[in-house]
């Protein structure tokens, strides 16, 4: 106990273990955030290249380039993988390690095991719990230094109620975000010849393709499920457009083309496939979308957030922490996981378009109560007061 509140009092470093910088910029927002509040961040990433590096270098947190996922594929670099991260903070010194990732998490539980340092594992998104295997695996792992931040309440109920992990040791709080509007010109509908009066539907996000080994029968963003709902509803509205932004994940070139072709056939030039564009072009697109479309097979908040900034309603399906952000009719619209659900709720929404403003309206209110990231770093702060005086 000592040792804990003599850290707490003299020690403010903190080291965040992050896996890519070509993502997570809910937690490079966040660590921007902890350093103001004066706590002295460090970054542990694989890389010092990727399409956020920006972000973290907004941070202003040192970066340290070394390996720090635990290899599942090559187990015979984890005792490299775990002298690096041990050597790392014995440098350092942290007071607490916050990992951000599933795979990070378990590199630092086994190469600091023994150190009697906190590790946090703020978890981003529940797919791994909703794997019986893998959930065993991460809480298995866990001792008497770990603890746990679901960034929804469903992942918090998940450890507690699913997994029964200790509500002393497992909190929550929302990732948080830059709660600023995007600026910068329209492009979409010129650059695409989208008709001025078209009705467009909008998704963002890569192309995953199922993951047969997991029971998927579809792909992790539900890019099927949309398609199956426009094949109906095109016939029946000539207005209506849909434009994907998004590329293949990795090497899944050929789920991604099988896809393209699937929405030339329904959609005969209406169904556009952007591919990956650049980030500030994506936060432009959701201005001149009328109505975004985000279903997933699993998902914490994400996807709903960004378009909501601009007041574009969202239409999501009933999983993970989507419904805390959507409420049915009043902050978005939701549906199950099915192309019946989906093209029922999109009929709705096309003969129901003048609520789509109100909706939409809404949902900005709503995100801007639950994602500040001031309010979200300001909690993360006070978490790490009271782990530290324990």
């Amino acid at each position: 106990m000592i040792v804990r509140i003599k850290a707490m009092s003299e020690n403010r470093r903190i080291l965040h273990l992050i896996k890519t910088l070509d993502g997570a910029t809910w937690a490079f927002h966040q660590i921007l955030e902890l350093r103001r509040l004066g706590w002295d961040v460090h970054i542990a990433a694989p890389t010092k290249v990727g399409r956020f590096l920006s972000e973290m270098q907004k941070t202003g947190a040192p970066l340290h380039v070394l390996p720090v996922e635990f290899p599942v594929k090559t187990p015979w670099l984890l005792p490299r993988h775990s002298a690096g991260l041990k050597k790392l903070v014995q440098e350092l010194n942290p007071a607490l390690v916050h990992s951000h990732f599933v795979s990070t998490t378990l590199l630092a539980r086994h190469a600091l095991r023994g150190m009697s340092i906190p590790r946090i594992f703020q978890v981003p998104g529940p797919l791994h719990l909703e794997h019986r295997l893998f959930g065993m695996w991460d809480t298995m792992s866990a001792d008497s230094d770990d603890y746990w931040i679901g960034s929804s309440e469903f992942i918090r109920r998940l450890y507690i109620d699913g997994y029964h992990r200790s509500p002393e040791r497992v909190f929550k709080s929302y990732y948080g975000i830059e709660l600023n509007p995007p600026t910068g010109e329209s492009f979409l509908r010129e650059r695409y010849k989208i008709p001025a009066h078209a009705f467009v539907i909008g998704n963002v996000s890569f192309f995953y393709p199922p993951k047969k080994h997991l029971g998927q029968k579809v792909g992790i963003k539900g890019h099927e499920l949309m398609l199956d709902a426009l094949e109906i509803l095109m016939p029946e509205h000539p207005d209506l457009w849909a434009v994907f932004i998004g590329g293949p994940w990795g090497a899944s070139e050929n789920y991604f083309e099988r896809l393209k072709a699937r929405a030339q056939l329904i959609g005969k030039g209406r169904i556009i496939f952007t591919g990956t564009l650049p980030h500030a072009e994506v936060l432009r697109s959701w201005r001149e979308m009328d109505l975004a479309l985000h279903i997933p097979l699993s998902e914490n908040c994400g996807g709903v957030v960004e378009p909501l900034l601009v007041k574009t309603p969202v239409l999501a399906s009933k999983v993970g922490g989507l419904p805390e952000v959507i409420i049915d009719e009043e902050t978005g619209l939701l549906v199950d996981r099915t192309p019946e659900s989906v093209t029922q709720k999109l009929r709705w929404m096309l003969a129901h378009r003048s609520e789509l403003s109100r909706i939409g309206g809404n949902g900005f209110e709503r995100i801007n109560q639950m994602f500040a990231r001031k309010n979200t770093a300001a909690e993360i702060d006070a978490l790490y007061h009271k782990i530290l005086s324990v």
